[in-house]
């Protein structure tokens, strides 16, 4: 769950390290339940605090983007933003978990 700078940067760093150009990495965050309101994957809200979208997303194109991807830092002029897509989209992934 990324709620403000410090966790963004994290999740951002770790992506740098592993990214594969032009990637694209699922972050936990979806607006399955109700559209437009986006929740994290323990149900918070997502934008409690902090957001990071690409300008004039989330934009729901075509009616079925619901999951929340982070751009890698090669990806168009949007490094490190947010967009939502297809949730059947083949894409990368971020976990989180207590160890």
């Amino acid at each position: 769950m990324i709620t403000d700078v410090i966790s963004h940067t994290i999740y951002f760093s770790s992506i740098k390290i592993t990214a594969v150009s032009g990637s694209r990495y699922l972050i936990g965050g979806n607006d399955l339940a109700i559209e437009g309101e986006f929740r994290w994957t323990d149900d918070v809200a997502v934008g409690t605090g902090y957001t990071n979208w690409v300008s004039r997303e989330p934009s729901n194109g075509g009616g079925v983007e619901n999951c929340m991807t982070l751009f890698d830092d090669t990806h168009n002029s949007s490094p490190g933003k947010w967009n939502d897509v297809r949730c059947f989209t083949e894409e990368f992934a971020i976990c989180e978990f207590k160890l």
